[in-house]
């Protein structure tokens, strides 16, 4: 019995933990040649919480995968304001020293890292003051869920509100860089409070594990 409600807690604890957002970490077809433009991923966080890390591959099968020096920014966006795709928090400009896979905290230099469900991420390829080209490898490829980019490409202005350019979702025959896109690219988890009933179960567990030790 002790064991049954050690996995009751265990389990409540887990539950407050999401997988990541966005696609696997792995090396794709190319990166943009486009320089200093932002782009979204095109789903939400799907929960609440503040969000800690993100990561991302920058190996690429083409030659533009040469992306030693390569700045890029990232951001959250609420893409239900009416006037747009909107900026609610930045975090610090990484620098990558080649293709590889690279895991940064979310450092917030500007904003807040909270999102609600709908919310969604981007980043910017370049810094507040250089631009760049893409830094993040992509396929193209068939998907429902895909990513955007913006009309004015400049560096992320906070509370400014974006219009799109492209949209990458979609079917793609492998002979256009319009179509369907995926990026190896992924935000943690927005770490979120219990819910109250998953408090009442992690106390729960906890207590009757204590009531079953002290009957030792």
């Amino acid at each position: 019995m002790r064991i049954i409600y050690a996995f009751f807690l265990l389990g409540s604890i887990q539950a407050i933990i999401a997988g990541d957002v966005g696609y696997p970490l792995i090396t794709r077809e190319a990166t943009d040649t486009a320089v200093g433009y932002m782009f979204a991923y095109d789903g939400t966080f799907g929960v609440s919480g503040n969000v800690l890390t993100w990561a991302f591959d920058s190996s690429a099968t083409s030659s533009t995968s040469h992306v030693a020096g390569h700045q890029i920014t990232p951001f959250l966006m609420d893409p239900t304001t009416s006037g747009g795709w909107t900026i609610t928090g930045i975090g610090a400009t990484e620098t990558v020293l080649g293709p590889g896979i690279y895991t940064f905290s979310f450092s917030l230099v500007a904003g807040s890292n909270l999102v609600a469900p709908y919310m969604t991420f981007g980043w910017y390829d370049g810094s507040a003051t250089t631009a760049n080209q893409g830094t993040i490898a992509f396929d193209r490829t068939t998907t429902s869920i895909g990513f955007r980019d913006f009309l004015n490409p400049q560096p992320p202005v906070l509370g400014q509100a974006y219009s799109t350019m492209s949209n990458f979702p979609g079917a793609n025959d492998g002979t256009s860089w319009t179509g369907g896109r995926v990026y190896s690219v992924q935000f943690d988890p927005a770490t979120s409070a219990p819910e109250p009933a998953t408090w009442a179960m992690i106390l729960g567990g906890f207590f009757t594990v204590v009531a079953l030790r002290r009957r030792r």
